[in-house]
């Protein structure tokens, strides 16, 4: 009610435009002038839609970046003017809500008064902003102030960020506050987020044009994968500070540092050099320079950061046209010359992990607006990245008169699927027309491949032609047609005259009509494949065929579709040939493709028909195998298998849409055997069938053998309702199945024979598979583990006194531990029984440079198992009944067999165990050197009694982690040393039990027996134990004259066996040093048809001291009678009498003993219970003389 100027609005309720609804009461006074109009409103409720606001403001209001929240609505008061009101709004929303409460008075220019509060609660920002990579925030903000001219302004801002999504992380409790007071400013920030914090101090100034002022950044830590920022893991920690005295990117002037910076990986962190940035603008020149420890760079001139870069491309346009806007094309002119120098060092390579080895990269050049004038060059020594290889790399940019020239050349760039040798592209540019000399060469530096020709700004679009004169494909000169050209403009595609030939070979390229984007016909004539395929030795895409035939593509800009009448004879992928193969496709019905391809020849058919309806992207086809060899197709395994055998039938339909196709049928494997490459195992005698249903492919008892002849078998279904990610229900039972036979040249983390017995689950899918069941390791098995190995370079290095700031800051929460016990395989989710046979040798290689390893045998019950992040888990208890520690030091290599009891113990990673081992390095050492001290007051006889060499044994003790176990040693005396007196027994039992209390000096004989086989005193390069070269030479020329003896011997009684044996050796069983040889003789006779043999013998002492009460006299001192009780032998009794002289007792003693023996063959274990069966002879036929 009321007049215009003075309104009032009792009850105001607005519908009708969508969901569009009003509900507000006030009143309004001074209308129609909308200055001077004062409101006093409250809404109770106002509610739209992005779709009503849409359709009633006018076009392009509301900008292009901006998406309204589908539902929003808001409620409350306002009271003032437009230039004077105070305000208390709620705004709720389908994107989140917010309010704000707050006034302002703007009615006098830069003295504008104003005080809000604001709070958003939960809103999605991103949504608002049309970018996914922004989320959610919510946030609290307060602003009190005086003017908005930051010159004369004086205000204070406050504002905590409760949360705020970016790029799919929740940032947490980001605080802000600022001041400003006339043009003077201070702002301060910090941020404490599990993965993000830091705090930031800046001041500065605006009173001048351009901003001037200090920030400085400390942050504590910066968790880039965890915030999503860096693929890898990657931790910051560091401080920036910056002095920007004109922040005018046109006058640039101030200096940025970046100071303690410390970089963390997965596998370790590292401290680098200041960064500095450093810029100076004066009237005369702009510099820029960068300083650090991996890079450094510089660029100066005068120039203006703001436009440089658009002047580039106006300075290339005017050798080629780039089809640049002619709108607000900067003509400033600016002359800048630079330097780039990346360097090699190792703090780039634990920066970017994928970077493998890099020897410095260089750029320098200039550039002049003037003259238009550019000039680079680059060198790319040699850099590794990831896969890729690139060597010796570089680019020449230079202008000579109005034409630039360009040369682009690099000696090699491979991966691991394909190689370009020494290639170069070379030519000019002027006037619009880009002259190139595409330019191969092989190995041997011969011309492989030449292209020459033109790239032209021609009929609305880039025109490229090839130059008739030189054209070299695969070593030969090929002929091509004078007019040809491909035309790419904005509208598709136009080739014309693309006729390549050589001695009847031709490959035909032509646009069926003169518009672009007109159907594409290609023929071919003798063609061969290898001709395009080995410009780039691409060993996953070798192949090679001879083409003939026509074809006709489609929509070459959107999805291309072509009709085709090719036939390809002698197919051949990765040197496997498939055969002939023939493709008809016709489109005589509009969107509709009638397909038949063929495959004939090396003893295949294959033959697949049916149609293809584009509109909808259906198939409709018939797939029949009626038989494809394995050999030809291994190939496609990218050398997986290999040595293929047998071949494959079967029927299917094929329907449903090309990227997930449905079949149904049965895929039949007939005698199909392999060798699987990663574990050189050979697999054969596949005879089932694969049988494809609705959704499903279904196994039953699907059988592989193993060489031997053992069997695996799968049974179950994968659902095949995705072909992208399949589905299992799968059981698979092993029985003793050979699963690898690799050698160590064929993996280098494990090798051997492994023999399994298995049940296992296998369910989930193909990018998360579950894995339950048990696996037996049987007794057959002979496998190699090799343990992660440290970096040489990091061990080269250990023992190194390294002096250390203590004020540089630490980064202990950026330690990570190392992922040894992750494999690559990522989502599996598997946990199985792990069984070990005691007869089952695994070996673990400790050190691969020194051949360190241990070899195990005993029993196990394990569960193993593997995480979807690739974590690997062990738990379980080896129990080792017998085993081997083979250890080297430099090139002396020592064997300890491992005591029975001795375990390894698993509670979680795999390279983490227990160990608890005891190994035994037996020697034979006289124990003067360890007893010298103790020997004073003996006469030199009787010491020389103590030179003599008994048995001992090293002990190495490893408990612990198994990579780095805690070792220690000891010396033990074994029973029944029969040839040194009692008193030598004991002394030395002694003096061990002393050692065990000094473990330096127990370390010191335990490796003096490791290396030199003795004892050693306090003088080490002296020995009292009698040692020599002459002793040696001694033991070594009895065993030869031993041999020799035996050879004269043999014939010189006939039905007799006549043995000799020489021993010569050091003695000191008297007291002083004497040289003692025996000889050891031995007669032999077989009787009662050599079922029985009597054996008599004795030993005479041919040199060397006689024995007290020594029986010297008897011939036959040791008598001995073995009878075969079975006539094949397997059962036999032996009695003999031998004479022995015992030391301690100083005298004579004989043994007589009568024993039974058992003597068994086998392979099988039945075969135990069976007799030999002896092989029949033929009967001789009697000859006659009739």
């Amino acid at each position: 009610s009321g007049k215009l100027n003075n309104l009032f609005i009792s009850n105001l309720q607005v519908s009708g435009i969508g969901t569009t609804k009003i509900d507000a009461s006030g009143r309004i006074t001074g209308l129609p002038n909308v200055d001077k109009t004062f409101f006093d409103l409250k809404v109770k409720n106002s509610q739209t839609s992005a779709k009503d606001v849409y359709s009633f403001m006018p076009k392009n209001t509301i900008p292009n970046t901006i998406q309204l929240p589908a539902q929003f609505s808001a409620k409350g008061t306002f009271k003032g003017t437009l230039d004077n009101f105070i305000t208390n709004v709620n705004f709720t929303s389908s994107s989140g809500d917010a309010k704000i409460v707050g006034n302002l008075d703007q009615r006098i220019k830069d003295k504008e008064k104003y005080k809000f509060e604001a709070l958003v609660d939960n809103f999605n920002l991103g949504s608002f902003l049309k970018n996914d990579s922004i989320g959610k925030i919510t946030l609290k903000m307060n602003v009190d102030g005086k003017g908005f001219n930051p010159k004369s302004a004086n205000a204070t801002v406050s504002t905590t960020v409760i949360k705020a999504n970016f790029n799919h992380y929740n940032y947490q409790n980001l605080v802000l506050n600022g001041t400003i007071n006339k043009g003077l400013f201070n702002a301060n920030a910090l941020l404490n987020d599990p993965n993000l914090k830091f705090d930031l101090i800046s001041n500065g100034s605006f009173k001048d044009k351009y901003p001037a002022g200090k920030i400085s950044l400390n942050v504590d830590i910066a968790d880039l994968k965890k915030l999503n920022l860096h693929a890898g893991a990657l931790k910051l920690r560091g401080t920036i500070d910056a002095d920007i005295q004109s922040a005018d990117l046109d006058y640039l002037n101030g200096k940025a540092s970046i100071h303690n910076l410390i970089i963390a990986n997965d596998k370790d962190q590292f401290a680098t050099d200041s960064i500095t940035v450093l810029a100076v603008s004066t009237s005369e020149k702009n510099t820029i320079k960068l300083n650090s420890q991996f890079m450094d760079a510089e660029f100066i001139g005068k120039y203006k950061l703001s436009s440089i870069a658009t002047c580039l491309k106006n300075s290339i346009s005017n050798y080629y046209n780039l089809k640049l806007s002619s709108k607000n094309v900067p003509r400033d002119k600016q002359q800048v010359a630079f330097k780039v120098n990346i360097k090699s060092t190792p703090i780039l390579l634990k920066i970017l992990p994928d970077l493998k080895s890099l020897e410095p990269i260089t750029f320098s050049g200039r550039y002049n607006t003037v003259n238009d004038s550019i000039v680079l060059n680059g060198s790319i020594p040699k850099l590794v990245y990831g896969s890729y290889s690139i060597t010796n790399g570089s680019i020449k940019i230079d202008k000579k008169d109005k034409i630039l020239l360009y040369n682009l050349s690099v000696d090699q760039v491979k991966n691991a699927q394909f190689e370009i040798p020494k290639t170069s592209i070379s030519g000019q540019v002027a006037n619009n027309v880009l002259d190139y000399s595409l330019l191969v060469k092989d190995f041997k530096n011969k011309d492989r491949y030449q292209i020459n020709g033109k790239l032209q700004d021609k009929n609305g679009g880039d025109e490229i032609s090839f130059d008739p004169k030189k054209l070299l494909l695969n070593y030969e000169s090929w002929a091509i047609a004078d007019d040809n050209r491909i035309l790419f403009a904005n509208k598709g595609i136009y080739v014309t005259d693309l006729n390549l030939s050589k001695e009847g070979k031709v490959i035909k390229l032509q646009s069926k009509s003169m518009e672009t984007n007109a159907p594409l016909a290609v023929d071919f004539k003798n063609f061969e494949i290898k001709t395009i395929s080995n410009i780039v030795k691409m060993k996953n895409l070798e192949m090679d065929g001879t083409v003939n035939g026509t074809a006709l593509l489609k929509n070459l800009t959107s999805k291309v579709l072509f009709t085709a009448d090719l036939k390809i004879d002698n197919f051949t992928f990765r040197k496997d040939t498939l055969g002939t193969v023939n493709v008809k496709v016709n489109n005589e019905i509009a969107n509709i493709y009638n397909a038949n391809v063929a495959i004939t020849g090396q003893e295949n058919q294959v033959n697949l028909d049916g149609t293809y309806r584009a509109t909808d992207d259906n198939l409709n086809m018939n797939l029949n195998i009626q038989k494809l060899n394995i050999k030809s197709i291994q190939g496609f395994s990218m050398d997986y298998i290999t040595d293929g055998a047998g071949f494959l039938t079967g029927n299917f339909k094929i329907t449903g849409k090309t990227s997930n196709p449905k079949l149904i049928g049965a895929l039949k494997f007939n005698d199909v055997g392999f060798k699987a490459t990663k574990l050189n195992s050979k697999f054969k005698s596949i005879n089932n069938s694969l049988i494809f249903v609705e959704n499903a492919i279904l196994l039953d008892n699907f059988t592989i053998k193993d060489e031997k002849d053992n069997d695996l078998t799968i049974n179950g279904k994968i659902n095949n309702q995705d072909y992208s990610n399949l589905g299992f229900d799968l059981t698979v039972d092993a029985d003793n199945f050979k699963a690898i036979n690799s050698k160590a040249k064929d993996n280098d983390t494990f090798y051997g024979e492994l023999f399994l017995d298995n049940h296992l689950f296998v369910t989930g899918t193909m990018d998360s598979p579950k894995i339950d069941g048990t696996i037996k390791i049987n007794k057959d098995t002979k496998f190699t583990i090799v343990l992660p190995q440290d970096d040489p370079s990091i061990a080269d290095r250990e023992g190194i006194v390294e002096f250390i700031d203590q004020d540089q800051p630490k980064l202990i929460t950026l330690t990570a531990d190392k992922k040894i016990s992750e494999t690559e395989i990522k989502g599996i989710d598997a946990s199985v029984t792990i069984e070990v046979d005691k007869e089952a040798e695994l070996s673990l290689i400790i050190d691969k440079s020194n051949g360190d390893f241990l070899k195990l045998k005993g029993e196990a019950q394990l569960t193993g198992g593997i995480d979807p992040s690739g974590k690997t888990t062990l738990v379980g208890r080896y129990e080792l009944e017998e085993g081997s520690y083979e250890m080297s030091f430099n090139l002396i290599k020592r064997k300890f067999n491992i005591k029975k009891g001795s375990y390894l113990l698993w509670t979680g990673e795999p390279t983490s165990a227990d160990i608890v081992i005891t190994a035994v390095y037996k020697t034979e050492s006289a124990p003067i050197d360890l007893l010298n001290n103790q020997l004073g007051l003996l006469t030199d006889e009787e010491r020389n009694t103590y030179k003599q060499k008994i048995p001992f044994e090293t002990e190495l003790k490893m408990n612990g982690e198994l990579l780095k176990p805690n070792i220690s040693f000891d010396i033990i005396l074994p029973k029944g040393n029969n040839s040194v007196s009692s008193e030598i027994i004991s002394k030395t039992e002694a003096k061990l039990a002393r050692l065990r209390q000094e473990p330096d000096e127990l370390n010191k004989q335990v490796f003096a027996l490791l290396l030199l086989n003795r004892f050693i005193g306090e003088n080490p390069f002296s020995s009292e134990s009698g040692g020599t070269t002459s002793s040696l030479v001694r033991e070594s020329a009895s065993k030869i004259l031993s041999q020799q003896l035996n050879n004269l011997a043999s014939d010189f009684i006939k039905g007799f066996e006549l043995n000799f044996d020489i021993d010569s050796s050091q003695d000191f069983t008297t007291g002083k040093k004497e040289n003692k040889t025996d000889l050891n003789v031995g007669l032999s006779k077989k009787l009662l048809n050599d079922r029985l043999k009597v054996t008599v013998g004795s030993s005479f002492g041919i040199e060397g001291p006689e024995q007290k009460n020594k029986d010297t006299n008897t011939i036959a001192g040791d008598i001995s009678g073995e009878y075969l009780v079975s006539k094949d032998g397997r059962y036999k009794v032996r009695a003999y009498r031998k004479n022995l002289y015992q030391v301690a007792l100083q005298g004579q003693v004989i043994e007589t003993g009568v024993g039974f023996i058992i003597t068994l063959d086998y392979n099988k274990f039945q075969e135990l219970f069976h007799l030999k069966k002896e092989t029949s002879k033929p009967k001789a036929k009697k000859k006659s003389n009739e």
